[in-house]
Formats: C-alpha cells, sequence, structure tokens
C-alpha cells in the first residue's frame, strides 16, 4: 500500500509523508552541513471542542494557516497536518532564529482580525472560522537535534511551555 501524501481535508502533508521526507532532509543537511529547524503550531478556532463543525473550523483555519506559514516561508519548506489541530512546517536551511521570527509573524497574523488582502484571511472570513488562540513552537537541529523525531519532540515541547505560560 502507498503512503497517503496529503490530508484529504487540508491538502497539506500527511504525518507519515512529513516524518519520510523530514528524515531524508535531515541526512542531505547533515552531509551538507546546513540547519533545519520545525515550527509546530496549535489552534483553537471558536465553537465547541468536539463536534463536526469545530473540526471542519479547524481544518480551515489549518489549511490557511499552512497557506499563510507558504507565501511567508522558503519554497522547499513541508507542511503537514499532525493532528485535529495541530501542524509541523519543516524548513530546510533555516536557522533557529529565522525560524523564530517566522513563527513571530505567523502568530502576529494569526492574532489580528482577517483581511481581505492575503488569500488565506479571506477563506478563514469566508468560512468564519475565527482563531481563539495559537500556539508555536520552534526547534532546530543547531540546538542538537539529528533525527526527525528529535525535531518533532522539541517543537512540541517549546509549543506547551508556550500554551503553559500563554
Amino acid at each position: 500500500m502507498a503512503l497517503r501524501e496529503t490530508d484529504i481535508r487540508t491538502g497539506l502533508y500527511t504525518p507519515g509523508f512529513f516524518v519520510a521526507f523530514g528524515a531524508r532532509v535531515l541526512s542531505f543537511a547533515r552531509k551538507n552541513g546546513y540547519p533545519v529547524s520545525v515550527l509546530a503550531v496549535a489552534v483553537e478556532p471558536s465553537g465547541r471542542a468536539g463536534d463536526t463543525e469545530e473540526l471542519e473550523k479547524a481544518s480551515v483555519v489549518l489549511r490557511a494557516l499552512g497557506e499563510e506559514i507558504r507565501e511567508r516561508a522558503r519554497d522547499d519548506s513541508v507542511i503537514a497536518r499532525i493532528s485535529d489541530n495541530q501542524i509541523a512546517a519543516l524548513f530546510p536551511r533555516m536557522t533557529y532564529a529565522e525560524a523564530l521570527d517566522l513563527a513571530a509573524t505567523i502568530r502576529t497574523s494569526f492574532a489580528t482580525k482577517p483581511d481581505s488582502s492575503s488569500q488565506s484571511s479571506r477563506e478563514i472570513s469566508k468560512k468564519r472560522a475565527t482563531v481563539n488562540a495559537i500556539a508555536i513552537g520552534v526547534a532546530s537541529t543547531e540546538d542538537g537535534a539529528v533525527e526527525i523525531s528529535d525535531l518533532l519532540r522539541a517543537s512540541q515541547e517549546s509549543l506547551e511551555s508556550e500554551r503553559v505560560s500563554a
């Protein structure tokens, strides 16, 4: 059976593809001496948790968030839906400092009301899916991570510590 590459609700990559492709990216990065960074992003759309409408709203927000990250990041980024309300984005050749800057930009973008200038903001407005909260965790090979699982774990820990402090 072939590995499904994209999530049917969001059009983003699946976790399995993210891990398989991420392992290859990290191997290449180690051999060539460049950094790789990962953002873990969790959103809480408005609505009641657990219902079908809430899941659809989360999918819309994650799809728009993925588009926003693609617009602001490099073409070689890999963005995947990790859970019902979370995505991860892998950035070859992005330093930890650059990843922190991107995280701040994304956080600010989604903290403000959607405007009509951005495709992703229009999509959020159209579906009336507003974000109650967003948390972003950042990890990089510059911190010593050598496997994709290390980067995902470190970005998750960073995300969780942001949720606690918020």
